[in-house]
């Protein structure tokens, strides 16, 4: 048909088109060739479809009536070659895909083939398998010379059938950079090499990575098999050795309870004849008149005593073995408990010409101690220094707060130790050998025991020396009880304890003050100071004393004015005729001054005149002994005493401070009293009074209005405060003065239920029964 560039309406040529495409189909014998026409309004729409290997072409042309022939014709042919081009471009991915998936394939079944078998010779074989069943091989074979260590090895596998006319492809199969055997395959009749070559070389690392996680799986396997039968091999020889520890354990069991059994024994059999021996040698010693003979049986006392102490530390240390050693560990105030331990050695360190000195950085501190256990250990520590310090040397004693530990240390001026024999100070037995040290022998066990009772505490001991300069303990004792087991713990609260709980049920409003450093109160043992400038007859009666009292040395009326203000004990016992002040001075001066009046005082004095006794009661001696005296004379007077002055304190918890009528205290203590009491009472609706303030308007120190009050009263000032204002709660409330929140805060309690659990405490019942019971009355 001839074309021209002419348009006309001819729906006829869209019937040839039709017929064309038609014939063409039929000649590219393509599958499901399919052609429809549908026509339009003013046109025509060629629908052609078919498929190749799967894939659906179709193709789309719309025509209209009116249209250059020959145009038509060239946008024919031109949509035919598109579809061509599009065709090919298809065909080529295909066949990209399929060639990596098949490399993926195969590489995914090497991967995984570790994962098949744990043992090698499978892996191999799931390996050669997947190349014969993936990669278009006749047969696969691979050989390993080489394990995951280097060592030789000898392991193949092979897979398929050999085809002798294809040349064998081989490749070495290389595990961390070291070749550890080889891989050979033949590609199948027909197939193509290159492409054979080009996957094998694809899949190489896959298959090195593959057979080294192989070979280390062997490797951790036979380890594993080969620990099993080692750890079958030791357990075996375990039991054995334990059966026969077991047996040891039970023989060194058996021989410590021997032991024990005999150190015990051993102890108890020492400790009664050394009683009955100490005990008459004493009274003879006491009533001895020969200076001679008196001096031998003190030699006697001294070294039965040491026996004594030798055979106590050894049921000690024998306690310890056995782990019958408990602790019974209460709450003191340590400061003045490890002062008063110091101060027992002051007639020691004089007779030695030593100086002896306490110093603590605190004034209060609580810590649960076993009191009996820690005098042991100042004992033993002090004793030491002593032994290894020459005459004119120096100990310092110092005590102070380090974080959550009180720290004691002892620092002597004596010969040191060697540095090498520190380490081994503590051991059991050990003696320091050397020229200086063997004129002060001793059993090597005081130390060992020292270090067992620190540590029984939770606490820690070191040691620093330099020979020739001297020797520093320092001891470590932990605060509170939070480091104790329950068992451990005994709340027999200590006089310290009492005054630190009494501060803290202050209100929040008011201030927490801290007792003095030196005091004393019930639950201890009552403080004694003994003013006397003859060292053997202050030993006489401190020996006499010592188990009732807590005992402090004056050696001169000066020397005891100076201490009295210090320590503020509870009793002075004085001589009369003493250097630089006598002891009538002494007593005047006691009992005139604010601070000291209230302490009892017994003179001892060799005048027997009648003004002589007069003129000791006119200073205000309370108890006046003729010397000599029996020792049993002046404990029964200082008893006396000291029950005057409990009667005394039950008269004020009774009736209160305002009733006066007491006869056995001064008028100096009495005016001090009512002057205390006045100032509460102006006080007492104040929230922020506290004991700090009550004695700056009382005109004295803190510590000395606290001791003061106590020994008077046997209360703290914090406790009286509280006492007096309760005791005007009740009358409030027995008056209907106000409802019990405005009774509370009129006496200066900032928190009605604080009130009502002080109030409860006193009376037994909470204030608001107290009410009731006022108005059934």
């Amino acid at each position: 048909m001839y074309l021209d560039d002419s348009y006309e309406l001819s729906p006829e040529f869209f019937l040839l088109v039709k017929g064309v495409w038609e014939q063409f189909g039929e000649e590219i014998g393509h599958k499901d060739f399919n052609l429809e026409m549908t026509w339009i309004h003013q046109g025509v729409i060629f629908d052609v479809s078919w498929k190749k290997e799967g894939i659906a072409f179709r193709l789309k042309r719309w025509g209209r009536y009116l249209f250059n022939v020959k145009t038509a014709f060239i946008d024919l042919a031109d949509s035919h070659q598109e579809l061509l081009h599009q065709y090919n471009r298809l065909e080529t991915s295909r066949q990209l895909l399929q060639k990596q998936t098949l490399r993926l394939e195969t590489a995914y079944d090497i991967a995984t083939s570790i994962r098949q078998s744990s043992q090698m010779e499978e892996t191999l074989r799931t390996m050669t398998q997947a190349l014969v069943d993936d990669a278009e091989c006749s047969s696969a074979r691979i050989r390993l010379m080489k394990d995951a260590e280097g060592n030789d090895l000898v392991m193949e596998a092979s897979s398929g059938i050999d085809e002798p006319s294809a040349s064998p492809i081989t490749r070495p199969i290389v595990s961390d950079e070291k070749q550890v055997g080889e891989i050979t395959i033949r590609p199948k009749i027909g197939g193509h090499r290159s492409e054979v070559e080009e996957l094998l070389d694809y899949l190489l690392p896959i298959i090195g990575i593959a057979i080294h996680d192989s070979l280390v799986l062997r490797a951790v396997t036979d380890y594993k098999d080969n620990l099993e039968t080692k750890i079958d091999e030791r357990t075996a020889e375990l039991r054995t050795t334990q059966v026969e520890l077991s047996n040891t354990v039970r023989l060194l069991r058996n021989m410590q309870q021997v032991q024990n059994r005999f150190f015990t024994n051993i102890s108890h059999e020492f400790r009664t004849p050394l009683t009955l021996i100490l005990g008459p040698v004493k009274e003879i010693a006491d009533r001895m008149d020969d200076e001679k003979t008196r001096e031998e049986l003190r030699i006697v006392l001294k070294n039965g005593k040491h026996l004594l102490r030798l055979v106590n530390q050894l049921l000690d240390l024998s306690r310890f073995d056995s782990g019958n050693m408990k602790l019974q560990a209460s709450p003191h105030n340590i400061v003045p408990l490890f002062k008063g331990f110091v101060l027992s050695f002051a007639t020691y360190a004089e007779s030695k010409r030593i100086t002896l000195e306490c110093n603590s950085l605190e004034d209060e501190m609580i810590a649960y101690v076993d009191r009996e256990k820690m005098e042991k250990v100042f004992s033993n520590i002090l004793s030491n220094a002593f032994k290894f310090t020459p005459e004119g040397g120096r100990l310092e004693v110092t005590m102070m707060r380090k974080e959550q530990h009180f720290t004691v240390s002892f620092r002597d001026s004596g010969i040191g130790i060697p540095r090498e024999k520190l380490p081994r100070i503590f051991d059991r037995f050990y003696q320091v050998e050397g020229n200086d040290t063997a004129a002060h022998e001793g059993t090597g066990i005081g130390l060992d025991l020292t270090k067992k009772l620190i540590e029984l505490h939770k606490g820690t001991i070191a040691v620093e020396s330099e020979e020739g300069k001297g020797t520093t303990f320092t001891i470590g004792i932990p605060l509170g009880n939070g480091h104790l087991r329950p068992e451990e713990v005994h709340e027999e609260v200590s006089g310290g304890r009492q005054m630190q709980q009494a501060t803290i049920e202050l209100t929040s409003t008011e201030r927490v003050v801290k007792p003095d450093l030196n005091m004393v109160t019930e639950g201890q043992k009552p403080i004694v100071l003994l003013i006397e400038d003859n060292a053997d007859l202050r030993n006489y009666i401190k020996r006499n004393v010592e188990g009732y009292y807590t005992i402090l040395e004056a050696v001169d009326g000066e020397d005891g004015w100076k201490k009295s203000l210090e320590h503020m004990p509870d009793i002075i016992v004085s001589d009369v005729m003493m250097p630089k002040m006598d002891g009538f001075e002494l007593c005047k001066r006691l009992k005139t001054d604010e601070r000291t009046s209230h302490i009892p005082v017994i003179m001892l004095t060799a005048k027997s005149a009648s003004k002589d006794k007069i003129k000791g009661f006119e200073s205000g001696a309370d108890q006046y002994l003729m010397k000599p005296f029996e020792a049993g004379e002046l404990r029964a007077r200082m008893q006396s005493l000291i029950e005057q002055r409990r009667r005394i304190r039950e008269h004020f918890r009774r009736k209160g401070i305002f009733e006066l009528d007491e006869s056995n205290i001064t008028p100096l203590d009495k005016k001090f009293l009512q002057k205390v009491g006045s100032l509460i009472s102006q006080n007492i609706s104040s929230t922020s009074f506290s004991v700090e303030l009550l004695a700056e308007m009382a005109g004295v120190s803190r510590s000395v209005l606290h001791r003061k009050i106590v020994s008077l009263t046997g209360e703290a000032p914090v406790d009286l405060i509280k006492r007096i204002r309760l005791n005007r709660a009740a009358a409030m409330i027995e008056n209907k003065t106000g409802n019990i929140s405005e009774i509370a805060l009129d006496l200066g309690f900032a928190n009605p239920a604080y009130f009502s659990e002080c109030f409860k405490k006193q009376f037994g019942i909470p204030p608001s029964q107290y009410s009731r019971k006022s108005t059934s009355r």
